[in-house]
């Protein structure tokens, strides 16, 4: 599967880290998303590629903060953060799979204008896939968290 960089995945800790722990499978975001397949993770400010996810789905806007809240073990935004983020407009959820840590980060280099997506240097997501291949040295494989409870519907916007 061809990898893209992304700034969806130049994430601050602990997003990061979560997404790459199998934590965090929904990065809430203000708008859908169309790009399915896999994405490179670069930890923010690093300059280096550290992961790999595959964004599946993007879901409808969640509604309500009670919706957002039951939600919190998808998008782990703990709760006294939540109500700034979906103020904000962060409701969307772009659905990530299988993401996996990197045994060793890789330096990238970022493309003048990219603003969400770019294409990854072939030479870089080469050494990515090989890495990728053969798995990543010494970490335990990402879990899967279940929710408690079901989330309420999504409502259709008008």
């Amino acid at each position: 599967m061809p990898i893209r960089l992304t700034l969806l995945g130049s994430y601050d800790e602990p997003w990061i880290s979560a997404i790459l722990a199998g934590k965090k499978t929904w990065e809430m975001r203000n708008a859908a998303c169309r790009v399915r397949g896999r994405i490179a993770l670069i930890r923010k400010g690093s300059g280096q590629v550290v992961g790999v996810a595959d964004v599946v789905d993007s879901l409808p806007e969640i509604a309500t903060a009670e919706a957002y809240a039951l939600a919190e073990p998808r998008h782990a935004i703990p709760p006294e953060r939540q109500a700034m983020a979906f103020r904000d407009g962060w409701r969307t959820p772009w659905v990530l799979r299988d993401a996996k840590p990197l045994a060793e980060p890789i330096a990238y280099r970022h493309k003048s204008g990219a603003v969400i997506w770019a294409a990854l240097d072939d030479a870089v997501a080469a050494v990515v896939a090989r890495q990728m291949e053969s798995g990543p040295a010494g970490l335990p494989p990402p879990q899967t968290l279940t929710l408690r409870r079901p989330l309420p519907a999504p409502r259709s916007h008008p």
